[in-house]
């Protein structure tokens, strides 16, 4: 059996003033939650890659929100009793992750 996917609006706005809205799914004893790629979706063939600053900056903040970069898709997870915290640390990361995806693109 599938599990069902929740698409969570916050009120968190994004650079361009969109709300920030993710999925969460409830796994054994807990919660996933995944932006499916929104956030980062051309970090793969970005030359921010090579940029060894950008990077840590980027490693810093996921680290600091307990999440996960994999193949451009920001992932974590948490307990059942965590869901509200987590939604909303969860939005915070994306919204500090999108601020340093467009730094020096205007």
């Amino acid at each position: 059996m599938q599990k069902k996917y929740y698409n969570i609006e916050t009120p968190y706005l994004d650079t361009e003033n969109d709300q920030i809205a993710f999925y969460m799914q409830y796994i054994d004893q807990g919660a996933s939650f995944t932006d499916d790629g929104d956030t980062c979706s051309f970090i793969n063939v970005s030359s921010k890659l090579s940029d060894k600053p950008f990077m840590d900056k980027l490693s810093s903040i996921i680290r600091k929100h307990n999440v996960i970069l994999m193949d451009g898709v920001l992932m974590t997870t948490c307990k059942i009793e965590e869901i509200g915290e987590k939604i909303k640390d969860f939005a915070i990361c994306i919204q500090e992750v999108d601020k340093l995806m467009w730094e020096g693109k205007a």
